[in-house]
């Protein structure tokens, strides 16, 4: 799983400015808290407490779309899901 995020954070450190550092907000998720990640050294990860989602920034944009483009539906087939997803996220970032 670290595969995923290694990647990443390489790639944020190689954006942040030479005078900057950059701090990271994860869940703790165990691909985010194995003692096998290198962090480079512009870059601060900060783990959220166990069970929080409430504090966790990406929860909020879910819950937000769930409550006012997702629930209480029906969907056809996969390609409706997806379809949906999408316009419910343009609608997110176009307010």
């Amino acid at each position: 799983m670290t595969c995923l995020l290694a990647p990443r954070r390489w790639l944020i450190a190689r954006h942040i400015a030479k005078d900057a550092h950059a701090v990271l907000l994860l869940d703790r998720a165990g691909w985010h808290t194995t003692g096998n990640l290198r962090w480079p050294k512009n870059i601060t990860p900060i783990l959220l407490p166990s069970r929080s989602p409430g504090l966790n920034p990406v929860e909020q944009v879910w819950q937000y779309l769930r409550i006012n483009f997702l629930s209480n539906r029906v969907f056809d087939n996969y390609q409706d899901i997806i379809d949906s997803a999408c316009d419910a996220w343009n609608s997110l970032i176009s307010q």
